[in-house]
C-alpha cells in the first residue's frame, strides 16, 4: 500500500473525478468514422462503486490524455500481499456509449444538427459533444428511427451529411462533430526517421457511385452521378431513394478508402484527425502533408515490462483528400405498424393540400414532444390523378395501418385502418358490406352517408343513402333499367325540370294521384289524346278560354267566345224532362227549310206585341182557334 500511494507513476486513471489510481496497461484506439475506444488495466487498493458505469473515465499517459464513458468494469483478481484489486475498464466516446439500447423515434421538419440534439438531450450528454459545421444539415420532413440505437442513428445521420466525430484537441472530455479538420491542430514536421516503414495502401473500388433521391411531395427523382478516377474498376455502385450528396460522400470516403498510407511510430501527440508534414522521405514522392484517419496506441509500464513502453500504429491520407464516413442505409423495415390519426385538440380533421395526415404509433410515449412524435404520412389511395381518384381521408382518432416505401423507415405511408373495440365496423352482417362516412363535427353512429351492398341470396340489394343532400349529374345521358317496380317517396317537394322535351311512356296505365290539387300549364298549347275515351268526372269542371272554347265531335261543332256561343250540326235536339227556357233581349229562330215548334200545349206571348208575319201566306188551323 505504501509502494501504491508514494511513488509517481507514468500512467494513470481517474474514474469519475475520482483521486488517481496506477494503471499498468493502455490500449486506446481512435478512428473517424468508428469513435474512441479504451482498454485500461488498474490497480485499486478497495473495491470500485458499482455505479461507474456511464461514468467519464481519464487517462493520463506522460503529456497525453484519453478519455472515455465507462461501458464495462471488470475485476480480474485481487493480491493479498499487497492488499490491491486489479481492474479492467473499457471506455469509449459519447456517441458509441449510446450503442446499446433499441428505440422507435419520429423527427419532423427537424435538421440534422437538431435531430443529433435531440438525442443527445435525451442522455443529457450535451456537455461532451460539440459542432464545428459549416450548416446545420439538411431538413427532412419526416425521418425515423426504427429498431436502432441512438449511436448508429447518430452516425446514420452523420454520414448522410458528410460529417463525423473526433475528440476535441481543447478539451479533454469533449468531443466534435464536424465536416472538416481545419480546426485540429497540426503536429507540424514529423522525420521519417521517427516513423516505421511507410506502406502505400491501394485497393480495388467502385468506379462510379450514383444516388437517386425520390420526393414524395413533387413525385420527381433526382439522380446524382460521380466517378472516381484511378480506382481500377468499372464497377458501379447505386444508391436508391438516397440522399442528394450521397452519390459525392460515397465517392469521397472510397477514395480515402481506396488509396491510403499505414505507418507507427513512438510519437505519443499523434491523435485522430491530426496533420503531419514528412519532408525528408527516401522516396520522395512520399513527402508531404497527411492527416490520420485511425490511430492505435499501446502503454505498457507494468512491472514485467521494465521500463514503460510506448508505440501507435496509424492510418493516414494525403490531405487533399477529403475523410468521409460510406453513406450508412437506414435499417430495412418490411413490416407494418400500427398508428392512430391525431388532430389539433377539438379537431377531427387534420390534413394537408396533398391530403397527407398526421399520426400518432402506438409505440410513442406520450410525454415526447408533439414536434417529435408528430409527422405528416401520405395516404394510399386505389387512385390518384392528376386531379381526380379516390379520396377517403383517415379522421382524429382512427387506428391506421402504415408501411414504408421500399422498406425505408424514412418513408412511412398509411396504407389502411383498423377497427378496434371503440371503433366497431358500421355493418354487422358477415356478407354486408359498402362504404359508411360520420358526418363532422361530432357525428355519431348513424351520422353520414352510406353506399351498402347486400349479398345474401335472394336478399341482394344495394342501397345509397345521404345525411342530407343527394346530388346525381350527367354530363350526356342518363339511362335506368328496372325490371321490377320504381318507388319515389318525398316528405316535402318533387320538381322535374327539362330545358328541352319531357316524355313520359307506359305500356299500361299512367295516374297522376293528389289529395290536394293537380296543375298543368303549359306556355303555349295543351294537347289531351285517347285512342278510345277521355273522360273526366268531378263535381265541378270549369273550362276557360280567354279567346274561344271549341267543342268538335264529327261535324258537331260548340264554339264559344267573347262576342257569343255557336252551335253547329246536322241535327240539334234540346229535351228537357222539366222546362226549357230561352231567354233574351232578342230570340231569333230560323230554319231554311221548316221551323217547327210542338207541345201538348204552345204558347206564344208578347209582353208588348207578338208579331207573325209570312212572305207569302200565313195559315193557322185548328180544331179551334181563337184570335183576341
Amino acid at each position: 500500500m505504501e509502494n501504491y500511494a508514494g511513488q509517481p507513476r507514468p500512467l494513470t486513471v481517474t474514474l469519475d473525478n475520482s483521486a488517481p489510481y496506477v494503471a499498468t496497461r493502455l490500449h486506446a484506439k481512435e478512428s473517424l468514422s468508428d469513435g474512441t475506444w479504451l482498454e485500461v488495466h488498474l490497480l485499486s487498493p478497495s473495491p470500485q462503486d458499482e455505479g461507474l458505469p456511464g461514468k467519464m473515465a481519464v487517462v493520463t499517459c506522460r503529456e497525453r490524455t484519453f478519455a472515455g464513458l465507462i461501458q464495462q468494469i471488470e475485476c480480474d483478481g485481487f493480491h493479498p500481499d499487497k492488499q490491491l484489486y486489479f481492474y479492467r475498464i473499457i471506455a469509449v466516446d459519447p456517441l458509441t456509449f449510446l450503442s446499446h439500447g433499441r428505440q422507435r423515434r419520429l423527427f419532423q421538419n427537424q435538421n440534422s444538427k437538431g435531430q443529433i440534439s435531440t438525442l443527445l438531450n435525451l442522455h443529457q450528454l450535451t456537455a461532451f459533444v460539440r459542432f464545428s459545421l459549416c450548416g446545420e444539415g439538411e431538413t427532412r420532413p419526416c425521418m425515423c428511427q426504427m429498431d436502432e440505437s441512438d449511436s448508429a442513428m447518430i452516425r446514420r445521420i452523420m454520414a448522410g451529411q458528410g460529417w463525423f466525430c473526433l475528440r476535441n484537441p481543447g478539451n479533454i472530455t469533449q468531443w466534435t462533430i464536424t465536416d472538416g479538420l481545419q480546426h485540429v491542430p497540426s503536429a507540424g514536421e514529423i522525420s521519417a526517421r521517427l516513423i516505421t516503414p511507410f506502406r502505400d495502401c491501394r485497393r480495388v473500388s467502385s468506379g462510379v457511385f450514383s444516388a437517386e433521391s425520390w420526393s414524395q411531395e413533387q413525385h420527381h427523382s433526382r439522380t446524382d452521378r460521380q466517378t472516381l478516377t484511378g480506382s481500377g474498376t468499372t464497377q458501379q455502385t447505386h444508391y436508391y431513394d438516397g440522399q442528394p450528396a450521397a452519390a459525392r460522400f460515397a465517392c469521397e470516403a472510397a477514395a480515402a478508402a481506396a488509396h491510403y498510407y499505414e505507418a507507427g511510430s513512438a510519437v505519443m501527440t499523434l491523435c485522430a484527425g491530426m496533420r503531419f508534414r514528412m519532408s525528408d522521405h527516401p522516396a520522395g514522392e512520399y513527402n508531404g502533408e497527411y492527416y490520420i484517419s485511425d490511430i492505435t496506441h499501446t502503454f505498457d509500464c507494468s512491472e514485467s515490462s521494465g521500463n514503460p513502453v510506448y508505440s501507435n500504429t496509424f492510418r493516414c491520407h494525403q490531405a487533399c483528400t477529403p475523410f468521409r464516413l460510406p453513406p450508412v442505409s437506414a435499417p430495412r423495415y418490411d413490416g407494418i405498424q400500427a398508428a392512430t390519426v391525431v388532430a389539433r385538440e377539438g379537431d377531427e380533421t387534420c390534413y394537408d393540400a396533398q391530403g397527407r395526415v398526421k399520426v400518432r404509433f402506438h409505440w410513442e410515449s406520450n410525454e415526447q414532444d408533439s414536434g417529435l412524435s408528430q409527422a405528416w404520412l401520405p395516404v394510399l389511395s386505389h387512385s390518384a390523378g392528376a386531379g381526380a381518384g379516390i379520396q377517403f381521408l383517415p379522421r382524429a382518432g382512427d387506428a391506421v395501418v402504415v408501411q414504408f416505401l421500399n422498406g425505408d423507415p424514412d418513408k412511412p405511408v398509411v396504407t389502411g385502418a383498423l377497427w378496434h373495440q371503440n371503433h366497431a365496423r358500421p355493418f354487422s352482417g358477415p356478407l354486408t358490406g359498402g362504404i359508411y362516412s360520420r358526418s363532422s363535427p361530432a357525428g355519431a353512429g348513424g351520422d353520414g352517408n352510406q353506399l351498402r351492398f347486400e349479398d345474401k341470396r335472394d336478399e341482394e340489394c344495394l342501397a345509397l343513402a345521404a345525411q342530407k343532400d343527394l346530388q346525381l349529374t350527367a354530363n350526356n345521358d342518363w339511362t335506368s333499367l328496372i325490371k321490377g317496380n320504381i318507388r319515389c317517396e318525398t316528405e316535402k317537394n318533387l320538381t322535374i325540370s327539362s330545358k328541352e322535351n319531357s316524355h313520359h311512356q307506359s305500356d299500361k296505365q299512367w295516374q297522376l294521384k293528389a289529395a290536394e290539387g293537380i296543375t298543368q300549364n303549359s306556355g303555349k298549347n295543351l294537347t289531351l289524346q285517347a285512342d278510345s275515351t277521355l273522360s273526366g268526372d268531378a263535381k265541378t269542371i270549369t273550362l276557360s278560354a280567354s279567346q274561344t272554347l271549341t267543342l268538335t265531335a264529327g261535324g258537331s261543332k260548340i264554339e264559344l267566345s267573347a262576342s257569343g256561343i255557336t252551335l253547329q250540326a246536322p241535327q240539334i235536339i234540346l229535351k228537357g224532362n222539366g222546362k226549357i227556357a230561352l231567354d233574351s233581349a232578342v230570340l231569333t229562330m230560323a230554319a231554311q227549310a221548316k221551323a217547327q215548334l210542338s207541345g201538348a200545349l204552345v204558347e206564344i206571348n208578347g209582353s208588348a206585341m207578338t208579331e207573325v208575319k209570312a212572305g207569302a201566306m200565313v195559315q193557322i188551323s185548328g180544331a179551334l182557334t181563337k184570335i183576341n
